[in-house]
């Protein structure tokens, strides 16, 4: 269901047809998106892991972490 809800948003983003100073169409903010599906795993997911794994049950980590 993603992969096609993504593949819709991808057409329609196309055609819309704006682009950025580098001609790079909006599909660009659909990246990390496609990467999701691809993964099959979600973020959330990840950092799950983490927390259950090498972080040994301490959010702590996640403050360095996930720090945009």
């Amino acid at each position: 269901v993603a992969a096609e809800a993504l593949a819709i948003a991808r057409a329609g983003l196309r055609a819309r047809g704006r682009r950025d100073a580098e001609g790079r169409d909006e599909v660009i903010y659909l990246q990390p998106l496609e990467a999701i599906v691809a993964a099959g795993r979600t973020r959330a997911e990840d950092l799950l892991a983490d927390y259950e794994g090498r972080w040994g049950a301490c959010v702590r980590p996640a403050f360095t972490e996930c720090v945009f």
